[in-house]
């Protein structure tokens, strides 16, 4: 053991403990011990403060590790002097010591009300606890908010594509239009309505798919519905197909908005009323016709109660003669009486054979037949001859006639009242009678006519000569029935009648057209 320092005038610590072994010792291990826990400390510390670097008070934390280091170095110095007396070089120790611990405190003292308002370690768990479980609601919120988007989006695809289906199955034209007339969506309905591809159709417009003539409208509803005059409205134009032609539609568009109530675009449904529309004409045609036979018939039943009562009243008149007649025994009036009546019954007997004549026209199929119209004129011609011959008159057919399709033996009638009719009424008239039978060229076909320099017909009589009973001339002979089944005849053949004329004294000339008919069995239909 050592007593003394050969060097030192000072004595070691261990003459205080008189070099007593146990108690010498008990203080060096004693400071050799809290030195290393007090190193253990610091090093333990600076660890902690490396992989830390975001500690709050962290130049504190580094301070308490220097001055406690310090204190470390103090008790390895206190069992060092045990033995050296080396006070010099432990009292700066502790003076390091006494300065890093000043400034520690004050450094620590202000921070105190700072570390006393951080919360405890167990409001800070609780805390903690409070934030996991906050944060777990908000997992789960998110979670059921994530499942009910989920199934939104899987009924928002399902709406889709029922949606898509309905659009493309559709039995009409469906599409979707921009605010400035572009086709945005079209289904398959709607291009084979217009003949067209889905590409083609979207490369163009509304504007530029409507008639010309049908597009003012359209635009004028496009435009109230963008005001917001009108929510819907539902219109029949005509659109172009690819080749140009027109088809007739009834349009129906409805303007959709989006989220924010601003105008989208136009929902359209486009449906083919074209055959509607021939359907609806063909009625209206239907209509008129009804119309025009109501009137017709109106006007045969006054007409014949009026014709059919002249003959009575003379039979009947010529009745009260005749027993007049007889009381006087006076025969030549009696016999007169009885041939006025006899004549008044004839004329009876003649209306109503040609009523019964007008009637029968077209109630049943006639056989057809192809024959030469030329052959039907020189037949008819033969027919009238004798009044031909009588009136002296001069009849010319022309050539290059066509060959038609018709019901003989009424078209044969046809020409025999024309030709008659031509005969008789240009007679008379200071010049020979001259009629001509012959055809013109018209772009709907074949017109033929039959002309005469007789009487003439004043403009507003032309449309009434054909009808029952009308006769322009009171004292000419016939009942008035002739032209009336002319007439009649003529439209059973799908064609129409009528008589050009320039006035009185200028001769009249009666033309008709012949259809073709459409055979079935060979018999008109």
């Amino acid at each position: 053991m050592i007593h003394d320092h050969p060097t030192s005038t000072l004595m070691a610590h261990g003459f205080c403990f008189a070099w007593q072994p146990g108690l010498v010792w008990l203080h060096v291990i004693s400071d050799l011990l809290t030195g290393l826990a007090y190193y253990s400390i610091p090093v333990a510390m600076f660890y902690f403060l490396f992989r830390r670097r975001d500690l709050l008070f962290y130049r504190i934390f580094l301070l308490f590790a220097l001055f406690i280091f310090s204190c470390g170095t103090t008790h390895f110095l206190g069992a060092y002097t045990i033995f050296v007396p080396a006070y010099w070089a432990e009292g700066v120790v502790k003076g390091v010591t006494a300065l890093i611990s000043l400034l520690s405190a004050a450094l620590f003292i202000p921070l105190i009300p700072k570390a006393i308002a951080m919360p405890s370690l167990a409001r800070a768990l609780a805390e903690n606890q409070q934030l996991n479980r906050e944060l777990q609601a908000t997992v789960q919120e998110l979670r059921e908010k994530s499942q009910a988007v989920e199934l939104t989006n899987r009924e928002l695809l399902l709406s889709e594509e029922r949606f898509r289906a309905v659009f493309e199955q559709a039995a009409v034209g469906v599409a979707m239009i921009a605010l400035d007339g572009r086709w945005l969506l079209v289904n398959r309905k709607l291009c084979d309505l217009l003949g067209t591809g889905m590409e083609q159709l979207s490369a163009r417009s509304f504007r530029q798919t409507s008639h010309p003539d049908d597009l003012p409208e359209g635009v004028e509803l496009f435009r109230q519905a963008l005001a917001g005059e009108i929510g819907s409205y539902t219109v029949e134009l005509r659109l172009l197909r690819d080749d140009g032609s027109p088809v007739t539609v009834s349009q129906t568009s409805s303007l959709v908005r989006d989220h924010t109530g601003a105008p989208a675009y136009f929902l359209t449904i486009i449906e083919d009323i074209t055959k509607r529309k021939l359907a609806d004409a063909e009625r209206e045609g239907l209509i008129a016709q009804l119309q025009e036979k109501t009137a017709e018939l109106e006007r045969f039943i006054y007409t014949v109660s009026h014709d059919l009562k002249s003959p009575l009243i003379t039979i009947t008149g010529f009745i009260g003669f005749l027993q007049e007649d007889f009381a006087a025994h006076d025969a030549v009036r009696f016999t007169g009486s009885v041939n006025r009546i006899s004549l008044a019954a004839e004329r009876m007997k003649q209306l109503l054979d040609e009523l019964l004549e007008l009637s029968r026209i077209g109630r049943k199929a006639a056989p057809l037949e192809r024959v030469p119209f030329e052959a039907l004129v020189r037949e008819a011609i033969e027919v009238v001859s004798g009044r031909i011959d009588a009136a002296g008159a001069q009849v010319e057919v022309a050539p290059g006639l066509p060959e038609v399709t018709v019901d003989r033996p009424r078209l044969l009638q046809v020409l025999e009242n024309l030709i008659d009719n031509a005969v008789k009424f240009a007679a008379g008239q200071g010049v020979p009678p001259r009629v001509e039978v012959g055809v013109r060229r018209d772009p709907a076909g074949p017109v033929f006519f039959v002309r005469d320099n007789g009487l003439g017909i004043r403009g507003e009589y032309a449309a009434k000569v054909f009808d029952l009973f009308e006769k322009l001339d009171p004292r000419s002979s016939g009942t008035g029935v002739g032209l009336a089944i002319t007439k009649r005849i003529v439209e059973v053949h799908g064609g129409r009648i009528w008589v050009e004329s320039e006035g009185e004294g200028r001769g009249s000339t009666f033309c008709f057209t012949l259809k073709e008919p459409a055979a079935k069995g060979g018999e008109l239909s």
